[in-house]
């Protein structure tokens, strides 16, 4: 089994996206306890409703369908079928919203209850409305399927909530065109690859466009138990998760302790104390940050050292050279050379 970073044995990944995978294996003649028990999980990890698997888990449960069905396209797979009422309460949010916007909002203010290793951003730019997802560090070989699920389930709901995309609706990637693509982009609305951000860009025309299923009462009662799960969230969460992936979204420049604190809703001093409570520090999470990056750009072998080092903010390629041998003990060559020999 892969060996992964402390965060992804945290709890962050809800039962129902598991189940849905595990629908799609016995479509295909592949029973739960066949899948639960040739990933090494405990037979009863799905049993719960409301129960969460770790990054983990959810990921040795993907290599697993993967192996068994031959499908490495399995991130669209597992998106495009994931419904609305998937998504528990939010997703029953978001269907009674009175538009688009509310929706954009609502999903923008709550995403952290799904799960603490995604964050999303709002914002127009003209006549193009775009949602930036951001994830928690470095995934290593699961982060491109990760984005692909995140991408497409947004799709899903918007395909749920509109009816149909615009044909202008653009998903922007930082990877490039994998071989699968081809046979699912029917599927998908254009896809840009190798791009700087991972996004969601449509026209901000779709915004005020009002839902089929817009319920006022329904809506409010779906959000005051979000609020209240935001109140439970903010005294038990991992708040370390939630600033690594608000962290990941900011990908011109690292954001300031401040400016974290503002978008948690918090001031600085409670942030601080609330990291002291998980025993980490700011400035930990910022070089975990820097790291992360680092080795999500040392993956493209068609960068230089040097070029990667400009694009974490090194005017020196040596003194990029010097923070990564702190980070991770290896210089960037050093591990990219590890990196081939694994592959």
């Amino acid at each position: 089994m892969q060996e992964y970073p402390a965060f992804t044995k945290i709890p962050s990944v809800p039962v129902t996206y598991a189940l849905q995978l595990v629908a799609i294996l016995e479509q295909r003649g592949i029973s739960q306890e066949k899948l639960l028990k040739a990933a090494n999980s405990p037979a009863d990890l799905l049993s719960q409703p409301d129960a969460r698997l770790t990054l983990a888990q959810f990921s040795d449960l993907i290599d697993e369908a993967k192996r068994q069905i031959n499908e490495p396209a399995l991130g669209y797979l597992l998106g495009l079928e994931l419904k609305p009422s998937a998504h528990g309460v939010l997703g029953y949010a978001l269907m009674t919203c009175k538009n688009i916007r509310e929706a954009v909002l609502l999903a923008e203010r709550f995403m952290s209850l799904r799960t603490n290793v995604l964050d999303i951003r709002f914002s127009e730019e003209g006549p193009i409305g775009v949602l930036e997802f951001g994830l928690v560090g470095y995934l290593g070989p699961y982060r491109q399927l990760a984005i692909e699920i995140v991408t497409s389930a947004v799709l899903r709901i918007a395909h749920f909530l509109l009816g149909k995309i615009s044909d202008t609706t653009e998903i922007w990637v930082d990877y490039p065109e994998p071989d699968y693509y081809k046979e699912w982009q029917d599927q998908l609305p254009k896809i840009r690859f190798g791009m700087s951000t991972i996004q969601l860009r449509f026209p901000t025309e779709v915004l005020d466009r009002p839902l089929a299923l817009a319920d006022l009462m329904s809506q409010k009662e779906a959000v005051a138990k979000l609020e209240t799960e935001l109140v439970l969230m903010e005294t038990t969460s991992d708040i370390a998760s939630r600033i690594r992936a608000i962290m990941d979204l900011n990908q011109e420049e690292f954001p300031s302790l401040g400016l974290v604190a503002e978008k948690l809703s918090m001031s600085s001093s409670t942030l601080k104390r609330r990291l002291q409570q998980q025993g980490i520090t700011f400035q930990q999470l910022l070089d975990e940050a820097r790291c992360a990056r680092a080795l999500i750009l040392l993956d493209n072998q068609a960068l230089s050292i040097e070029r990667v080092a400009q694009s974490m903010g090194y005017a020196d390629s040596a003194n990029f050279t010097r923070a990564f041998k702190k980070w991770t003990g290896k210089s960037p060559s050093a591990w990219r050379e590890g990196q081939s020999q694994e592959s």
